[in-house]
């Protein structure tokens, strides 16, 4: 696949941002009827300093219902479930840093915040929680890439269909590293498919996939997770986003996993892939 340039906006968010956005997480779960999640991603947080211009930008390119709650942040709705949210952060972030926080399933949430611990991650919430929902903490990876582990009291994460998110991807300088911290973390093996010819690392719990990885060749795109949004149609998407003011940071080409997978930019700069599942069994 087709690597971003240097102009890409894939960055990790500063430690100051992350150490005071968890009073803004997950207040308001996906109820769905998810089974076997460990390890997949399960939520989605936009941390933005214009909410409003990235939650009509949204509303405007995909069937999102979109809810304003407290203090400026937005719960996303996709047939009626949320699915994520955006949450308005003031002065902290760098222009064009706004970004997609993704949140993974994990088994034993202080086991798991122990061992990345243990491992050298930086905690910076480590006990967060909603009564009747979750449990959840937030680190950076050896490599900074920012995630939520999260420990759910009912099945959270959507449904496989155009709207929802249905794959995350670390992008690593030193996939070596992250396998062996995530399969201590996570409990993630780390297997390989054949991606249009290509070996695609994969992290699986029990043979199943959970989320791939690829590995950073341009030193000026940081470590970070990056979230899949499936759609039905990948060139009417980007067509649309250039519409609304989005930017397209990888074009839909054959290289790009057969024309269904695109980088696109929200106007506050918020980068996310879609991923066209119309083809999909």
């Amino acid at each position: 696949m087709e690597k971003p340039t240097p102009q890409t906006p894939i960055r990790r968010l500063g430690s100051f941002v992350l150490a005071t956005i968890a009073v803004a997480l997950f207040g308001t779960w996906t109820h769905a009827a998810a089974a076997d999640s460990l390890g997949k991603l399960v939520w989605v947080e936009l941390i933005t300093e214009d909410a409003a211009t990235a939650a009509s930008f949204y509303e405007g390119l995909l069937d999102w219902k979109i809810e304003m709650r407290e203090s400026g942040r937005y719960t996303v709705l996709s047939n009626g479930k949320p699915i994520a949210s955006i949450s308005q952060i003031k002065n902290r972030l760098d222009e064009d840093e706004a970004q997609w926080l993704v949140g993974l399933e994990v088994e034993d949430l202080p086991e798991s915040v122990a061992a990345a611990r243990r491992l050298g991650a930086t905690i910076h919430e480590s006990a967060g929680s909603r009564a009747g929902f979750a449990q959840f903490a937030i680190i950076e990876d050896l490599e900074g890439a920012p995630v939520v582990f999260l420990d759910p009291e009912k099945p959270l994460g959507g449904e496989r269909a155009a709207g929802a998110w249905v794959w995350a991807e670390l992008w690593t300088d030193d996939p070596v590293a992250a396998s062996k911290f995530y399969g201590e973390v996570v409990g993630y093996e780390r297997s390989e498919t054949d991606l249009l010819g290509q070996a695609y690392p994969v992290f699986e719990i029990d043979g199943e996939p959970r989320a791939g990885m690829v590995e950073i060749e341009d030193k000026a795109v940081d470590p970070i997770w990056a979230p899949y949004l499936a759609v039905a149609d990948v060139a009417a998407t980007v067509r649309k986003a250039k519409s609304l003011g989005g930017r397209i940071l990888l074009e839909p080409k054959p290289e790009n996993r057969g024309g269904r997978v695109a980088l696109l930019a929200d106007p506050t700069g918020g980068a996310f892939f879609i991923y066209q599942i119309e083809a999909d069994s």
